[in-house]
């Protein structure tokens, strides 16, 4: 315990400092940078292994996350993602480990076309519109540190796989 808080807690504070300044760049600038998303990285790993995941989910998590944005970087030529996404996968499944990250990333995508669909179907954006989808992973990132196993539970329960 550190002034009674426990390592988790204050791992999880100190991934919440990395946290809050990408989303607002990516909210207000769309940028996610190197600055923040590299030490965020170590701090990553500190909250896994403070969260007492195992080295293999934390490693998985970490190559699935940043795998996951490279590859669709690297299909869309950057049009669809920015690099900064890639390194912010890669936060989050260090952080998470792989199962709690793939939580992450389906909260991501179901936030992002809650807010997104209406903008289009309303034409408030258009299709080559840019969405900063930083903005989504942060918040899906911070609720499962949360809440995720309590989320991944209840969705296991909700299939009747649990």
């Amino acid at each position: 315990l550190f002034f009674g808080f426990s390592l988790q807690t204050c791992a999880i504070a100190a991934l919440t400092l990395f946290l809050i300044p990408l989303f607002l760049l990516d909210l207000r600038y769309k940028i996610l940078p190197d600055v923040i998303t590299l030490p965020g990285l170590a701090v990553a790993v500190g909250v896994g292994v403070a969260s007492q995941r195992s080295f293999e989910s934390l490693l998985i998590g970490g190559i699935l996350g940043a795998g996951f944005f490279a590859l669709q970087y690297a299909v869309s030529r950057g049009k669809w993602i920015g690099d900064g996404d890639i390194r912010l996968g890669g936060i989050m499944g260090l952080a998470l480990g792989w199962q709690l990250a793939l939580v992450a990333l389906a909260l991501a995508y179901i936030a992002g076309a809650i807010i997104s669909v209406p903008l289009l179907l309303t034409q408030k954006k258009q299709w080559t519109s840019e969405i900063p989808f930083g903005v989504f992973l942060t918040l899906a990132t911070y609720t499962v540190l949360l809440w995720g196993d309590a989320l991944l539970l209840w969705y296991l329960q909700t299939l009747g796989v649990v």
